[in-house]
């Protein structure tokens, strides 16, 4: 990847999550990007997709990631996904998604 680095947004959605979004955060202190080149945006409510549009309306990087407060950033997680939009025909990038460990499957933690 060039020096180039974009200014990424990080919108994270929390709702009662102060434990997991505590490890959110823990996670997020060992990103390996630019510091001045990214911003977290958390947005507090209930309703999903409204606080993530409150959180695009804040934002002002070149790409956002949206992610919400259980999920734990890896490491090279900004690096990786800034190097796909490196492709001028790329538009969105998605990756895996993992349940909590508390949880045998996605399914399991909205019972």
């Amino acid at each position: 990847m060039s020096e180039k680095f974009p200014f990424i947004d990080v919108i994270v959605v929390n709702y009662n999550g102060k434990d997991v979004l505590n490890n959110f955060l823990i996670s997020l202190s060992k990103i390996n990007y630019p510091k001045k080149l990214y911003e977290i945006i958390i947005i507090e409510g209930n309703h999903l997709t409204k606080q993530r549009n409150e959180g695009l309306k804040a934002s002002k990087g070149e790409i956002v990631y949206l992610l919400d407060d259980d999920a734990q950033i890896q490491q090279r997680s900004l690096r990786i996904l800034a190097k796909e939009f490196l492709d001028p025909k790329v538009a969105a990038v998605g990756g895996p998604s993992i349940s909590p460990q508390k949880y045998e499957s996605y399914l399991g933690g909205l019972i």
